[in-house]
């Protein structure tokens, strides 16, 4: 542990984020604060019994990702998440799955908003039969995916692939017995040159 200057700690915390997390300064200093600021908070909550005790390292971690997304209102990339806990991407990422799965109804917001952001949609099919890949970079914002998509009862308007985190929708979806636009129902923003019919 150090005794070092909080100041100076938090100057090298900084540089960290902006170095090996692709942070402008702006950006890592506002994540430092919202991790302490999120630390201290999942403290607190600990001491007076408003939290439960994980059992696993991985729970300890996934829980103070969960106070650290709440404080930055956002949910942070496996990158950050890397940074902050010193893991490696594997490790990062089982951290943000059991975040994910643990606290889900507390961060779908942001969640969604992530998946919404990050969701690339791409034009296939033919002018008869339009369709729209969407692929989604990782993990995570998968999972968002496909539950957003089991939340609005598309399981069967479908299918997935060909890639990994990749799933195939016609242009237009039946939603509690109206076809609508798949990017209308998911609030995903239409690929540049989408066609309009």
């Amino acid at each position: 542990m150090s005794s070092e200057d909080p100041e100076k700690a938090k100057s090298k915390a900084i540089e960290a984020l902006t170095s090996r997390a692709w942070l402008v300064e702006q950006q890592a200093r506002e994540l430092v604060d919202v991790a302490v600021g999120g630390a201290v908070e999942q403290a607190l909550d600990t001491i007076t019994g408003a939290t439960f005790l994980p059992t696993t390292m991985t729970g300890v971690r996934a829980e103070r990702l969960y106070y650290i997304c709440r404080a930055a209102k956002r949910w942070l990339s496996q990158r950050e998440v890397e940074v902050l806990f010193r893991v490696t991407p594997t490790t990062a990422h089982s951290i943000m799955a059991t975040a994910q799965a643990v606290y889900e109804a507390e961060l779908n917001v942001y969640l969604t908003e992530q998946m919404r952001s990050r969701v690339l949609a791409r034009p296939i099919g033919t002018a008869t039969d339009p369709k729209v890949r969407l692929r989604c970079s990782d993990a995570s914002t998968y999972n968002t995916l496909m539950n957003e998509i089991h939340r609005l009862g598309l399981d069967n308007a479908f299918d997935e692939g060909p890639g990994r985190y990749e799933v195939t929708f016609s242009e237009n979806v039946t939603v509690q017995g109206n076809s609508r636009p798949v990017f209308d129902v998911l609030k995903i923003p239409k690929p540049t040159g989408w066609p309009k019919r």
